[in-house]
């Protein structure tokens, strides 16, 4: 018989309900049509055209600054237009953002004893975007000498964002981590098991977070309580000229890039750190298809796939993998002389009903006995 510390109430699975937002315009909301994303492209694609043959990319040997300037410019001498630069290449990506919906059950309060409602799961659909593929232009300035990242890998870059005009939209600013897709825990801005307190990250445009597969992060770095960044080794670095589809599309940013417009994005990837989205103890890159395991891993492959049930919940995001109302977290857990441990999600020990571990297996529960879950072994 094994034991699991409780620490919190089971997630009851019944009584579902989805939060949505009303379509009632009554309270004098104006709802303003997007434009055709097909129609928008196209005109992106024209701008960029005349941006790649009137700029360059411009270099100041004394200071080191790397950016793009128009061949109008004074500091002009004669260097390859932008679509005769050696280092320009393109790229097609799809838009990958998917759409959230929370999805609420009824639990009880294990303090109070009280049912309440509860965001306890997100349903994740891939975005419907007319824009098969977007193609992205894009320099490399520094391949960096660490290693790529996952696709979902929290990654701590920095960014300088111009128009088409060459001004700056947002000025350069300290590095700092981002982080995709948003959990449950972010969602809610707590660990929904734990009850402790979980901030919401920022998070990159979907064409700024994809081309980050194009470079390395530096060897290492090192953060001082100051925000100042120590580098060993260089960071990759990338000017890349993005479509408004994959930035932001008709959201505008400050005042210097309207809705609609593309983007150039100077990005420099420094570091990334391998997530647990779900906090369940378990790394995301292990709740994929046990036959992907080690091997490199798409986006899709994180979120197709589903033990649960429900197949837009995909494991690395959902804390009951198995959807038996024991949260997966719970579910590793035992004691040992009277200390909380955690088995690694492998371990033979977690098999305790059949070949399959119990916070897989929706058959195996555990049952409450005197303020515990305890475990029958039952093979």
């Amino acid at each position: 018989m094994k034991r699991i510390f409780a620490g919190l109430s089971l997630l009851s699975l019944s009584l579902v309900f989805v939060n949505c937002k009303s379509d009632d315009n009554s309270g004098g909301t104006v709802t303003v049509p997007l434009r055709d994303r097909t129609e928008v492209y196209t005109e992106n694609k024209t701008d960029i055209e005349k941006f790649l043959t009137n700029n360059y990319i411009y270099e100041n040997k004394e200071t080191g600054e790397i950016r793009l300037d128009s061949i109008q410019s004074k500091d002009y001498d004669g260097e390859p237009i932008l679509k005769d630069d050696p280092r320009f290449k393109t790229i097609k990506f799809k838009n990958d953002l998917y759409s959230i919906n929370p999805i609420a059950t009824k639990t009880i309060d294990p303090y109070t004893g009280m049912w309440k409602d509860a965001v306890s799961r997100l349903e994740y659909n891939p975005f419907d975007d007319a824009v098969q593929e977007y193609e992205i232009n894009y320099f490399i300035i520094e391949e960096g000498t660490g290693s790529h990242v996952l696709p979902i890998d929290s990654t701590y870059v920095k960014s300088k964002v111009y128009n088409l005009n060459n001004e700056v939209v947002s000025n350069p600013y300290k590095p700092d981590y981002y982080s995709y897709p948003l959990t449950i825990h972010e969602y809610n801005g707590s660990n929904v098991v734990t009850g402790k307190s979980v901030s919401r990250p920022a998070q990159l445009t979907s064409g700024e977070r994809q081309l980050l597969s194009l470079i390395k992060t530096a060897t290492s770095i090192k953060t001082g309580a100051d925000g100042s960044v120590e580098v060993e080794g260089k960071a990759g670095r990338l000017i890349a000229i993005i479509p408004s589809g994959l930035y932001t599309f008709n959201n505008p940013v400050g005042g210097k890039l309207k809705g609609y417009q593309p983007a150039i994005v100077d990005i420099s990837l420094y570091y990334s750190i391998e997530r647990d989205h779900d906090l369940d103890g378990i790394p995301s890159k292990y709740e994929v298809d046990p036959s992907k395991i080690g091997t490199e891993l798409t986006l899709e492959d994180y979120f197709s796939y589903s033990t649960s049930g429900f197949s837009n919940t995909p494991n690395f995001l959902n804390v009951d993998d198995d959807n038996d109302g024991v949260p997966t977290y719970l579910e590793l857990q035992y004691k040992e002389n009277g200390v909380v441990k955690h088995y690694k999600y492998d371990d033979e020990k977690l098999k305790m009903c059949t070949d399959t571990p119990n916070y897989l297996d929706r058959t195996c529960r555990p049952y409450m006995e005197e303020g515990e879950w305890v475990w029958k072994n039952l093979k």
